[in-house]
């Protein structure tokens, strides 16, 4: 990597992020529709895991937006903690053969 990619990397991440933000305030969030099992999934797929590895089943209560909101907090939330479970249960079914449910509440996440 030289000085130019690093650069034009430095400059390009902020400015995409700056694009996402303004396009969800202007845009908030008013439909419940969202993959939430393909998200986690596609954060977990960046480890080599995916949500089969639990040996149980993900299951998500509520959905965002609980208030109307530009972001999708809950969901945020709910995907991280999904995610970090999923982790763990792998690693308990690893070491006992065990498969594990998860359950996440997207309202209280």
């Amino acid at each position: 990597m030289n000085d130019a990619t690093t650069l034009w990397t430095e400059k390009s991440q902020p400015d995409l992020l700056t694009a996402t933000l303004q396009s969800k305030l202007a845009n908030p969030e008013r439909s419940s529709d969202f993959d939430l099992h393909g998200a986690v999934n596609q954060v977990l797929n960046d480890v080599g895991l995916s949500t089969s590895d639990t040996g149980g089943k993900l299951t998500f209560y509520g959905s965002d937006p609980i208030l109307q909101s530009p972001l999708r907090f809950g969901t945020m939330a709910a995907i991280g903690l999904a995610a970090r479970s999923v982790a763990v249960a792998a690693l308990w079914r690893q070491a006992t053969g065990e498969g594990q449910d998860i359950s996440v509440d997207v309202r209280k996440a």
